[in-house]
């Protein structure tokens, strides 16, 4: 693993807000974070304790990380991730193409399909469970809330004239029931 050319990366020691740039060189059991000059040893972290936070899909550059430090190192240059990757597998998510415009967009309709019909099941199936569970009251107020936003600036049959309508509307639609002739008169 030793030989390889170092990769520049930035470090943050998880103490202070400072960026380091650096050179990181795997080795068979570790990888070290050297300073620019190569002369300060910023981390030696074990091969087995590094994972990556996150992957190409949702960063540009994920950070490597060591279990139990709050230190991040990010190495920007994808031909330095692969190189890393095939020392380490582990970092695998450093070097996965990140994916198309065209299957981002695929995935955003599709999901947003999704949720437009779990929406709507929800709204045309979902009320007749949910209904029986409501108590009666709850039930009146939602029906003479119903019925009035239905029937605001509506005329209403009241009275003999309003039963002889509403009686021969129900006889022209009961089914067997001869209908009766209607004529119309256009005015």
């Amino acid at each position: 693993m030793a030989g390889t050319a170092p990769p520049r990366a930035r470090f943050y020691d998880g103490q202070t807000a400072q960026a380091y740039e650096v050179n990181v060189r795997p080795t068979t059991n570790e990888l070290l974070v050297l300073g620019g000059d190569d002369a300060r040893v910023f981390a030696r972290w074990p091969i087995g304790d590094l994972s990556v936070l996150g992957d190409l899909a949702h960063e540009a550059v994920p950070p490597i990380v060591c279990r139990g430090s709050d230190a991040r190192l990010l190495v920007a240059d994808p031909e330095q991730r692969r190189q890393l990757v095939s020392l380490i597998p582990q970092l695998a998510p450093l070097a996965a193409p990140p994916p198309t415009v065209a299957r981002r967009l695929a995935a955003f309709g599709s999901t947003l399909v999704a949720l437009v019909a779990l929406f709507w099941l929800a709204v045309d199936y979902g009320s007749e469970y949910a209904a029986p569970l409501l108590p009666h009251s709850v039930q009146a107020k939602l029906g003479e809330s119903v019925y009035e936003e239905l029937t605001a600036d509506k005329d209403e049959c009241h009275g003999k004239a309003g039963l002889a309508a509403i009686s021969f509307q129900v006889r022209c639609i009961t089914p067997g029931h001869p209908s009766p002739r209607v004529t119309t008169t256009i005015r």
